[in-house]
């Protein structure tokens, strides 16, 4: 299944995965991804999430290449699960 994303306001980009979702930073003024890291994602990840960030930072990267949208892996980088 893949992962569709949505830029939402307030630098937040959305990943919706079926009936899931979690949201990543995307800074506006300069547009630009920042993604968290796969221990990053790992420790907060619930259940669902678990070993999804190769498949999750892919297709962020797919949608960034087709929004002509810089992508960066970063340690800094936050991701948030819906509950």
């Amino acid at each position: 299944m893949t992962i569709k994303y949505l830029p939402r306001w307030k630098e937040m980009l959305d990943g919706i995965y079926g009936e899931h979702r979690f949201t990543v930073e995307i800074t506006m003024g300069i547009i630009h991804v920042y993604f968290p890291t796969e221990e990053t994602w790992e420790k907060d990840a619930p259940a669902w999430a678990q070993g999804l960030w190769p498949q999750a930072k892919e297709d962020a990267q797919q949608w960034c290449a087709g929004n002509s949208t810089p992508f960066e892996v970063n340690p800094t980088a936050w991701v948030q699960f819906a509950a």
